[in-house]
């Protein structure tokens, strides 16, 4: 069975954290365990980091927001959680964000703009597999190659980075066919979206949604979906989860991951270790904390002013 594992490519989506030892416990209780996409992202430790901008919260995006107020749809595949606000509310206050978007200004088009935020954090839904199946590529279908589309042209649902993504204002509107408002797009942040963004010198990306570090697998290249997009757009250090997480213990882990990120001298991987112990020790009979991972830089940390340039390369 490991053989099969290994072949697959389904290792990638193990949460190793969980992995009982011979005594019976969590693997994490012994090992700080990092996650890497590819062994090319050693090399991205040690290069020049670039200049950043204040930290950015993305909370609680209006999923039926229009262009036309009070006709969005009656429903839709994503629901707004009142936990979405609370975590986002609760982490403006803890960093002391300058800037943070709620409800009808969680804009993809914004999003896309950003550039290079010390830490952006995302407090929403998450999507893999079937719901990006659903919501991007029948209507990307249309949009980008038109109803009678070339027969040669690539066909989108060929791209793998179109099947996972995060759901920001609009995205009802869009998927029921309405006209979303302006700058909100299709409302869905795919991740072919953020392999255009620049997230040079950002830190830490945390994607506080389920199923974020899934996506299709191609043999040799590893997960293709937001896990790779916002590597390859800049960041250092990306926060997910494997699988679903109620909404409650995500709120806690942040909670307790960025309590420790900006008042203990530790990196934002043994930050998340730290969370994730004390999240095992509170509730012994919940494992869903073991569904987040870490990938990136296992030493980069807040405040690590020695890893921070302010010489931008002209665009």
């Amino acid at each position: 069975p490991y053989t099969t594992l290994f072949r697959s490519g389904a290792i990638q989506f193990v949460p190793f954290a969980l992995l009982e030892a011979d005594d019976g416990t969590h693997l994490i209780e012994a090992f700080r365990i990092d996650y890497l996409s590819s062994g090319r992202d050693l090399l991205r430790f040690t290069a020049d980091p670039y200049d950043r901008t204040d930290p950015l919260i993305i909370a609680d995006p209006d999923f039926n927001l229009t262009a036309a107020p009070g006709s969005g749809p009656a429903g839709g595949p994503f629901k707004r959680s009142p936990g979405f606000a609370v975590e986002g509310k609760w982490l403006r206050r803890k960093l002391q964000c300058k800037e943070a978007w709620f409800g009808p200004n969680a804009l993809k088009g914004k999003v896309r703009r950003v550039r290079s935020p010390q830490i952006l954090h995302f407090a929403t839904h998450g999507f893999v597999d079937e719901p990006a199946g659903m919501i991007t590529y029948t209507h990307r279908r249309t949009v980008i190659h038109g109803t009678d589309r070339d027969t040669n042209a690539p066909d989108p649902a060929l791209n793998p980075l179109l099947f996972s993504g995060l759901a920001l204002a609009g995205a009802n509107t869009w998927k029921e066919g309405g006209q979303p408002a302006e700058d909100a797009e299709d409302g869905i942040l795919t991740a072919e979206d953020v392999t255009s963004m620049d997230l040079l010198g950002t830190e830490l990306v945390t994607l506080a949604a389920c199923d974020t570090g899934r996506g299709g697998l191609r043999t040799g290249e590893g997960v293709l979906g937001l896990r790779r997009s916002f590597t390859i757009a800049g960041a250092r250090v990306l926060i997910m989860s494997l699988f679903q997480v109620p909404g409650w213990l995500a709120f806690e882990l942040t909670r307790e991951l960025y309590t420790r990120v900006l008042e203990e001298p530790v990196s934002y991987a043994e930050a998340l270790r730290a969370a994730q112990l004390a999240l095992s020790r509170r509730y012994p009979g919940a494992l869903e904390w073991g569904y987040f991972i870490c990938q990136g830089d296992p030493g980069l940390r807040w405040g690590d002013q020695a890893k921070v340039s302010q010489i931008r390369t002209p665009s």
